[in-house]
């Protein structure tokens, strides 16, 4: 069977040109329809690890092993979708999240034949954790993300899967790169932002600074140009509840030293949907992130800061929420500053409902718990969500104490 007709056979012509990388070497793995992680003894083993319903688990094993194995097109497509992900070691290789969402074909089961290839990955995942010594159950705690993302999807659409774009997230985690740590989950990255962080020499207090040319607006929630010239620099501070602080101000490179900058190594905070983020957790998490890179990279040694970048730092929730919120107070242990995100409205409502489309105007949203009352409230209101940030640094651990709250932009 040609690429040509398969890529016909299941209307996904315009994705040839992307995803026919490697075709001829994926073509010569090709193990026939009978593919090895389409068998009940695979999808028991691994869907236990990854935490799964034994709902799920007979969804896979009773419809979805059957449909693969009836269409050889099919059969073959998720064969180099599974080489992609997990076989080819080109960097160019396509992202799995450009993968085409096979709802056309197989309706919403296009979700669950996403969830298997997310599974198919686990084996090689094993190894992976193994030849890195990552203890059991921080392995399982970690691979248990699928089982967060399949309980989102089926509360929030009543399918059994993940999407293309979950399935490229599940690719941090099978490669290795991101850990659930307790109740949150890391990756070592790089600070990318538009901002410098800078220390008083005298009073030790913490002042971020824009960095970048980009524009902001009335409300002080995206930056402009500031300077940063050998012995002091020019720009609008950031307050640590994440608005930008006009007009300029010049800080003397003499008094203040900087302490995370672009390029710095750091720790990125991801936070997932398993259940209520109590500070207590936070912390424990942090502390266990703390110890743990340093000690299975030695290269992470020299981490500055945790930072997070989410819908659930935009600073208006303090105005929204309770200020016992957990997420209100999440948002007071960080030094919160601006971020661009494009679709960040969107973001949030789909983190909370899932698929927006499904109801025909915001009052139809449901309203089973606090947080979704106040978002319905805020919405009715005209009100739109934007995307933030937070840093906490290293050594100003232990978390817990909403050391920035009272910081002021004023220098000392």
């Amino acid at each position: 069977m040609t690429i040509d007709k398969i890529f016909h056979d299941l209307k996904i012509e315009n994705h040839k040109d992307l995803l026919g990388f490697e075709w001829l070497n994926s073509e010569d793995s090709y193990p026939g329809t009978d593919l090895p992680f389409l068998s009940k003894d695979f999808i028991h083993i691994y869907s236990r690890q990854a935490g799964l319903s034994q709902e799920t688990i007979d969804y896979l094993c009773c419809r979805l092993i059957p449909l693969v194995k009836s269409n050889p097109a099919l059969a073959r497509f998720m064969w180099h979708q599974h080489y992609l992900m997990n076989i080819c070691v080109s960097p160019c290789r396509p992202d799995a999240g450009g993968f085409p969402q096979m709802e056309h074909l197989l309706g919403t089961d296009g979700y669950t034949y996403n969830l298997m290839l997310a599974l198919a990955g686990y084996p090689a995942a094993g190894e992976i954790y193994k030849n890195l010594c990552i203890p059991e159950k921080i392995r399982n705690e970690t691979f248990a993300d699928l089982r967060i993302w399949c309980d989102f999807f089926k509360q929030t659409s009543g399918v059994v899967g993940i999407t293309p774009g979950i399935l490229s997230w599940s690719l941090l985690y099978l490669k290795g790169k991101l850990f659930q740590l307790g109740r949150l989950q890391f990756m070592p990255g790089i600070f990318r932002e538009n901002i410098i962080v800078l220390r008083n020499m005298k009073t030790g207090n913490v002042q971020a600074f824009a960095t970048d040319k980009i524009s902001y607006d009335a409300t002080g929630l995206i930056v402009n140009k500031s300077e940063e010239k050998e012995s002091q620099i020019i720009g609008n501070p950031i307050s640590p509840d994440g608005y930008i602080a006009p007009p300029k101000q010049t800080i003397s490179l003499y008094d203040w030293f900087p302490i995370v900058k672009p390029g710095d190594t750091i720790l990125d905070i991801h936070i997932p949907a398993s259940g209520p983020m109590t500070i207590d957790a936070c912390a424990n998490s942090i502390k266990q992130a703390a110890l743990f890179f340093p000690q299975h990279w030695p290269q992470y040694t020299d981490i500055k800061c945790f930072v997070c970048r989410s819908w659930l730092f935009d600073p208006q929730l303090k105005n929204i929420l309770s200020p016992e919120s957990n997420i209100v107070k999440f948002q007071h242990e960080f030094y919160c500053f601006p971020v661009i995100h494009e679709n960040s409205h969107d973001s949030a409502i789909w983190h909370i409902w899932g698929d927006r489309t499904q109801y025909a105007s915001v009052k139809d949203y449901p309203q089973d718990t606090s947080l979704q009352k106040a978002f319905v409230s805020f919405m009715l209101n005209n009100g739109r969500f934007r995307c933030g940030g937070g840093f906490f640094l290293k050594e100003d651990i232990p978390f817990g104490r909403q050391i920035y709250r009272t910081h002021s932009i004023k220098q000392n």
